[in-house]
């Protein structure tokens, strides 16, 4: 597999926030995996755990698509948008179409755009039995940002089925896979460069950052509501907003029962803000306990009202430069390089005969 720099390359000045929500297309991204015999497992080049599986047939250099055109990948997902800054890094090698498809609109749209692309990126299994009614010989490629997105387990196995290739973003995400087809595994696209800021001189005193929905029970919302400090809630507001509060924030806490990946925390890592997280999903993947952040039992008022006091108090040992620490681990874990070797490792492994 080959081999590629981890460097941050990072601009000192931060990113430049104004007019960004102008052309910002609306994410819709949330959110690793042990090997089996039955199912190969590759992980894109970077820090993060899980098993490696050497490609002998991949190219050594960039891209294997010989003298042709570029390959055509079309996303279908619910909402057909895509932040600026994650299609600008993916057309530089990529001719890119995004389609939104939902249970009750999109299916023309869908039967019109569909045909022609070289592989088709299904968000959840109901894209792939979408991708399968409109354009059935076009490759396949299912994503787990953790909700695969069909609760009835025989639509499921059949949005699955046709799959060429699983992409999951955690390890916790690619065990929910069957043991049939490759999973490529590698984190979520985050716009550092939004949050990639040094905002200490603003940190407000005891301001906390809370980023789930008020009725979003599995994002922790009956937790929160019993935390004796008041909070911010940004769930809904423009990325650019949330990137300023999340540098002005002393802490962003995730208490989710269950999360894919943790999305919000690596945006933490970026704002150099200090995090208290549920020890569940992948945030357990991505945060070193007492190293980058600090991580707590799920569902627990205590546990969680007692991590937000010690960053507070700053007097545990560890509470010292932990937000510089996870900064420096998101900067070599999280790379445009890394972003778009996945993204090439998908379109080899679906167009493989």
């Amino acid at each position: 597999m080959d081999k590629h720099d981890d460097g941050s390359g990072l601009s000192p000045n931060g990113p430049d926030v104004r007019g960004y929500d102008q052309d910002l297309e609306r994410s819709t991204s949330v959110g690793w995996r042990h090997n089996s015999p039955k199912s190969p497992t590759s992980e894109v080049p970077g820090v993060g755990s899980g098993v490696s599986r050497a490609d002998p047939d991949s190219c050594p250099s960039r891209m294997c698509y010989g003298a042709g055109p570029r390959p055509k990948i079309c996303f279908l997902d619910h909402s057909g948008t895509m932040p600026r800054r994650k299609r600008e890094l993916l057309e530089q090698e990529f001719d890119v179409t995004c389609i939104g498809v939902d249970w009750s609109y999109g299916h023309v749209k869908a039967a019109l755009g569909l045909r022609g692309h070289d592989v088709i990126i299904a968000q959840t299994a109901y894209h792939s039995i979408v991708a399968m009614l409109w354009a059935p010989r076009t490759p396949v490629v299912v994503e787990n940002h953790g909700d695969l997105g069909l609760r009835n387990r025989w639509l499921r196995w059949i949005g699955l089925r046709h799959a060429k290739v699983y992409r999951a973003v955690s390890q916790w995400t690619a065990g929910q896979f069957p043991d049939d087809k490759m999973t490529v595994t590698f984190p979520p696209w985050v716009d550092r460069e939004l949050f990639t800021h040094d905002w200490d001189a603003y940190r407000i005193r005891r301001q906390i950052l809370y980023l789930g929905g008020v009725d979003q029970v599995h994002k922790g919302s009956e937790v929160v509501r019993h935390i004796p400090y008041p909070l911010i809630n940004m769930s809904n507001s423009r990325p650019s907003m949330v990137a300023v509060t999340m540098a002005e924030s002393t802490v962003v806490i995730v208490p989710s029962l269950r999360e894919g990946f943790g999305l919000v925390a690596l945006e933490a890592m970026f704002s150099r803000t200090p995090i208290v997280a549920s020890n569940v999903g992948g945030l357990k993947e991505l945060i070193k306990h007492e190293e980058t952040g600090i991580l707590v039992e799920p569902n627990s008022v205590r546990e969680l009202t007692m991590a937000i006091n010690d960053v507070w108090k700053k007097e545990k040992p560890w509470n010292t430069g932990m937000a510089d620490r996870a900064y420096d681990f998101a900067c070599k874990f999280w790379t445009p390089e890394r972003y778009l070797e996945g993204h090439r490792r998908l379109v080899r492994e679906a167009t493989r005969t």
